[in-house]
């Protein structure tokens, strides 16, 4: 899927810090869970992502995707109403308006763009709100995306997450994907990918090649140090070799990293 991306989707001013065509490669870990959606053995996934490092236009490569390829019923679930109505204005209209690969599959109806979705040619996107439970329910759909699912409360009826799933049940071949920054380990998003099979991002040491996760109590810097200077003079050393592996090369090294499920090992 993450070709497709690469071919069609362009990228506004204000999306991200670089606009134009889309390029994997700048965040190359993103390639995985984007080939998940269009993997008939993969129901569900989960992305424990930090801030600011591209879940959402993930999200919504996905689900220009289906727009264009794989076209069914759809659903966006957000936080809040302001969350909705944010990433409607700011988000999906100018990806649309700037793809024509996605723009093509508008029918030109005044009606079919409103703050509750958008009707597409062949298929349609809901817009969902975890604080209104009527917002979810009584919409089947085959693919279902949640964004940012720490920041959503449960409500009288029920939990968002739960409620969202149940409205593809109808669907042999749904997709349901959750994204957030954690929180706490017993936010939504974490308790998600404790269910899954826990894959993680495993990057080759540029000097000795060992693969590892990076964690952050490999991480060195001076203890004593302003907390700016750190910031600067803070270095990871490969828990193989101990040689440092500088910011450019671990951005060179995502390149090469493979996700790896807990249950399995990386043969270097």
């Amino acid at each position: 899927m993450h070709q497709w991306a690469d071919r069609y989707r362009q990228l506004t001013i204000g999306e991200a810090s670089r606009h134009g065509l889309y390029q994997s490669s700048w965040t190359p870990y993103a390639r995985e869970p984007m080939d998940c959606l269009i993997d008939p053995s993969v129901e569900q996934i989960t992305c424990v992502f930090g801030a600011q490092t591209g879940k959402t236009t993930l999200v919504l490569n996905m689900f220009a995707y289906m727009v264009d390829c794989d076209p069914g019923p759809m659903m966006l679930v957000m936080p809040t109403e302001a969350d909705v109505h944010y990433m409607h204005n700011h988000r999906i209209l100018p990806m649309i308006e700037s793809s024509p690969q996605i723009s093509r599959h508008l029918t030109g109806r005044a009606d079919d763009i409103s703050q509750d979705g958008i009707s597409f040619d062949r298929c349609q996107l809901y817009y969902g709100n975890a604080q209104v439970s009527r917002s979810i329910k009584g919409r089947p759909v085959r693919f279902v995306a949640l964004d940012e699912v720490d920041e959503m409360e449960d409500t009288k009826q029920g939990d968002p997450l739960s409620m969202a799933a149940q409205r593809t049940n109808t669907y042999p071949n749904r997709k349901i994907v959750k994204t957030s920054t954690p929180t706490w380990q017993k936010g939504k998003v974490w308790q998600s990918y404790l269910k899954s099979d826990q894959r993680r991002l495993w990057i080759p040491c540029p000097h000795c090649g060992k693969h590892q996760t990076l964690e952050w109590e490999h991480v060195r810097w001076e203890k004593d140090e302003d907390p700016e200077k750190a910031c600067e003079s803070a270095v990871y050393p490969c828990v193989e070799c101990g040689q440092v592996i500088t910011d450019a090369q671990r951005r060179d090294a995502l390149a090469d990293g493979v996700w790896v499920p807990a249950a399995a090992t990386v043969d270097d």
